[in-house]
């Protein structure tokens, strides 16, 4: 749904099978510090979160945008100390 254009089967099969592998491999690393989990509706952003619960906590989060051309995706920065909006998007996820 958030394809600018047609979307190709072939093409999102190939990346949620890449993502999957790559998820699997980090957790072949470093077992006890990834957590996979799944939802039954996708979230408009994704999130890599390094210590989340901890002071030092940081969230990278890019916006997935809704069919625009060129991939237009937002990333920005979350820590900690920017409380309620940190607090909102670690909660969420």
């Amino acid at each position: 749904m958030r394809v600018y254009g047609l979307a190709n089967v072939k093409t999102t099969y190939s990346d949620i099978e890449t993502g999957l592998k790559s998820f699997c491999h980090l957790k072949q690393i470093s077992p006890n510090n990834l957590i996979i989990r799944t939802i039954h509706y996708p979230l408009g952003y994704g999130v890599v979160g390094i210590n989340p619960d901890s002071a030092s906590g940081i969230l990278y989060i890019k916006n997935y945008a809704f069919k625009m051309p060129g991939g237009a995706k937002p990333k920005f920065t979350l820590r900690t100390k920017d409380g309620f909006w940190y607090d909102f998007y670690r909660q969420e996820i």
